[in-house]
């Protein structure tokens, strides 16, 4: 079952500030429902994702679609590492 079937519409009930953690196993389509559905919808909402990844190739690649096929949207949504967003939250 992908994540978007799990979550359904059920995002919108979430609050702005909120943070929510989508922690399932590779390939249940995390990165495809917060493409696809979430970031449109916070970009209406003039609200904000940060999207933590696991790996630098993968941040590459998701800003890399993200400037392809979302680019409207790039405003909207911040990709970092796990280590980078450690590294910048030390210096806050």
């Amino acid at each position: 079952m992908y994540i978007s079937e799990l979550i359904k519409d059920g995002y919108m009930q979430w609050k702005p500030g909120e943070k929510v953690f989508i922690n399932t196993c590779t390939g249940s389509g995390k990165t495809t429902f917060v493409l696809n559905t979430l970031l449109p919808y916070a970009a209406r909402s003039n609200q904000y994702i940060v999207l933590l990844v696991n790996r630098a190739l993968l941040e590459s690649q998701v800003n890399e679609t993200i400037h392809q096929k979302y680019s409207k949207y790039q405003r909207n949504i911040f990709v970092y590492t796990y280590q980078k967003y450690n590294q910048m939250q030390e210096h806050i």
